[in-house]
């Protein structure tokens, strides 16, 4: 009988309060999903069982992350297509964040973290002109996100 390995994918709360008391950022991703399961999300019980304990080990780091304080943001390594929607939709998904933690997480921790020297992320005066402008409230129904009616960058509309 041939068995696979179990391979686990818990951070260590040892890394986690490292992280935290650096103030590390960690940018999210569950690119060990496929591309195809991003494509047409999967409710839970649609899932195997591999898939089903990634989704609960990530979910489990995350939180752990969140309650410690470390700075979360959204990134994707997935492949060409897939893009950050579909890690948003995954964090959506685990229950960890609000509609509001994850609308600030993607439209400013993650800027910020990868432009730190622009003023990005927020609208103020000075900071860049770079915005979408949505159909309805995403606090209220995160669908929202996906209904865009306007996009401003850098001051023009596109």
């Amino acid at each position: 009988m041939c068995t696979t390995p179990r391979i686990e994918f818990t951070i260590p709360s040892s890394d986690i309060e490292l992280a935290a008391k650096r103030d590390a950022a960690v940018v999210m991703t569950a690119a060990a999903l496929s591309a195809e399961n991003f494509e047409k999300p999967n409710p839970l019980s649609a899932l195997n069982e591999n898939e089903k304990r990634f989704r609960k080990i990530m979910t489990q780091n995350i939180r752990h992350l969140k309650e410690a304080g470390v700075r979360l943001a959204v990134g994707s390594d997935t492949m060409p297509g897939a893009g950050v929607l579909a890690e948003i939709d995954f964090l959506k998904d685990t229950n960890v964040f609000s509609n509001l933690e994850l609308l600030k997480m993607w439209s400013e921790t993650t800027p910020k973290l990868i432009f730190p020297q622009r003023k990005t992320g927020a609208l103020q005066d000075g900071y860049e002109a770079n915005f979408l402008v949505l159909e309805g409230n995403p606090i209220q129904d995160f669908i929202n996100v996906k209904r865009i009616s306007m996009r401003v960058k850098q001051g023009d509309r596109l």
